[in-house]
């Protein structure tokens, strides 16, 4: 299950728009035409830098067990990446 917590009232008064996706309904097909689309769409503003991840924390691969820790731990804002 996935849990958070929304700030409703900065929903509204920013006017903002909520949504969610889900791939787990999808048919593998369905699937394949989303990441043709993400390919398309989407790669070439993350290689030209338009669009970067937000890096909550990088754990050395000696620390693995506290990265899956601190990703369980669902502390983070953005992604945990692991140096290998």
């Amino acid at each position: 299950m996935l849990k958070s917590e929304i700030d409703l009232e900065a929903l509204h008064t920013k006017r903002l728009t909520l949504f969610g996706v889900s791939n787990r309904l999808r048919t593998p097909e369905q699937r394949a035409v989303t990441v043709r689309g993400f390919a398309a769409d989407i790669l070439p503003f993350i290689a030209a830098g338009k669009i970067k991840a937000v890096i909550d924390r990088v754990f050395p691969f000696s620390e693995l067990p506290a990265a899956k820790a601190y990703m369980e731990s669902n502390a983070q804002v953005g992604k945990i990446a692991v140096r290998m």
